[in-house]
């Protein structure tokens, strides 16, 4: 959000179990980021498979894993260099 810079994931996982996030594409191209990270797990998310995504780093990360058991392959992190 604009209003909010880095307050905001473009995909987040709350408290989510065995869910399937992929084939997504998240980009913040802007020079100033205002997405926190592309996607996020944030409480008792585990068990989630995030795979085959096209993603930007925003202003913190680009993929945060909290669940000791979800799985991360296969995405593709963008670097977006300021014009």
């Amino acid at each position: 959000s604009i209003k909010s810079p880095n307050k905001y994931s473009g995909i987040l996982l709350q408290n989510t179990l065995h869910s399937v996030i992929n084939n997504n594409i998240i980009v913040d191209d802007r020079s100033t980021k205002i997405m926190k990270s592309a996607i996020e797990e944030e409480g008792r998310s585990d068990y989630n498979i995030i795979t085959d995504n096209r993603v930007s780093k925003g202003s913190s990360n680009d993929i945060v894993i909290k669940g000791v058991n979800t799985k991360r392959e296969g995405n593709i992190i963008y670097w977006i260099e300021e014009a």
